[in-house]
């Protein structure tokens, strides 16, 4: 500990500025923390739920046989080598990207 009217050693900073960096690093760590939580609950993912191809088609306004044919688009889900299922929430962002 240096006795009072000594300067301070070339790098070390005194209490008064220690504590200020302190206060200041615990301000920017909780905005960090605050901003993060905001973007973790803007961008939450949506709830997705499989559906099978007659519900698909019916939201699509397509026959089930068409949606069959067409087994490439991005919201098919192959659940086995013969059983299919739709995701709900991949054919509301295809629709939506796709316009009236």
């Amino acid at each position: 500990m240096r006795e009072k009217g000594t300067p301070p050693a070339p790098g070390v900073a005194s209490a008064h500025e220690l504590d200020a960096l302190l206060e200041r690093l615990a301000t920017l760590i909780a905005e960090r923390v605050s901003a993060r939580l905001e973007n973790g609950r803007a961008a939450a993912p949506l709830e997705d739920r499989l559906v099978d191809v007659v519900e698909a088609a019916r939201l699509l306004g397509t026959t089930p046989n068409w949606l069959r044919r067409h087994n490439r688009l991005p919201f098919v889900r192959h659940v086995s080598r013969k059983q299919v299922r739709y995701s709900l929430v991949g054919l509301q962002r295809w629709l939506a990207r796709r316009g009236p």
